[in-house]
């Protein structure tokens, strides 16, 4: 059997010294050229890609200090317990009270929304209502919606709490 020539260990201690790292910088301090050898590694880990970036930044769980709402950022890269942008909508919306509007979504996660809220949509993951000129973003399930839709509009004063979903 071959000796182990890169070791996880390696990534770790890199990591915990710089916090957040591009697969660029994982591959110098592995010192390797292949990618594939980077992610095999990362994979003996529990580590995480920042969502915003375009996924571009890696960390460990060890090093993250996620928020209430599952989410943490170091220098302006964010990353979510949840994983991915369109898993962190997911979640945060069917969490959510009373849904959320496009806007509130990309002050909350700092990044832009409309793109993976249109796929979240269209693949019938989210549902969305326009209210007051602009939608707002529910939970799929008939039942849960219906609650956030009634929060949202008793939040925002409107008559006619049972609108159409």
């Amino acid at each position: 059997m071959r000796p182990t020539k890169f070791r996880a260990e390696e990534i770790t201690t890199y990591l915990i010294e710089k916090k957040i790292a591009t697969m660029a910088e994982l591959m110098a301090a592995l010192g390797t050229d292949a990618r594939r050898t980077v992610f095999r590694k990362l994979n003996e880990l529990n580590y995480r890609t920042s969502y915003s970036h375009r996924g571009s930044f890696y960390t460990l769980d060890r090093i993250a200090k996620f928020g209430e709402l599952g989410l943490w950022s170091y220098q302006d890269v964010w990353f979510s317990i949840h994983g991915t942008l369109l898993s962190t909508i997911t979640a945060l919306v069917e969490s959510a009270d009373s849904g959320y509007f496009a806007e509130e979504l990309d002050n909350l996660l700092h990044v832009g929304t409309k793109d993976a809220l249109r796929k979240l949509v269209g693949d019938d993951c989210l549902a969305r209502t326009q209210i007051g000129g602009q939608f707002l973003y529910c939970a799929a399930n008939t039942g849960r919606r219906r609650q956030q839709l009634l929060s949202r509009r008793v939040q925002l004063g409107e008559p006619g709490t049972m609108g159409a979903l």
